[in-house]
């Protein structure tokens, strides 16, 4: 399969995407991301859980902050 294959089968979802002004790369992250939600409902501080984010996953706090701030983005409606 070939680059081009992937992008013909997938394109009507990475249409969506590009209009919503999602990044592809951000796939990375849904982890970290689900991580995050799950320690908040666990009540833990945003600081703890931002810190003990960063030591698992090699990065530093201002990534993780970003990273959360990029996943709670609101998108806006598809034009149709």
């Amino acid at each position: 399969m070939t680059k081009y294959d992937i992008l013909k089968l997938y394109e009507g979802p990475i249409r969506i995407m590009l209009e919503c002004g999602l990044n592809i790369k951000d796939i990375e992250h849904l982890a970290l991301y689900e991580q995050y939600c799950e320690m908040k409902k666990k009540k833990h501080k945003v600081s703890y859980i931002v810190n003990y984010l960063g030591e698992k996953y090699g990065l530093t706090e201002r990534a993780v902050y970003k990273i959360v701030d990029r996943m709670e983005k609101r998108v806006k409606p598809l034009n149709k």
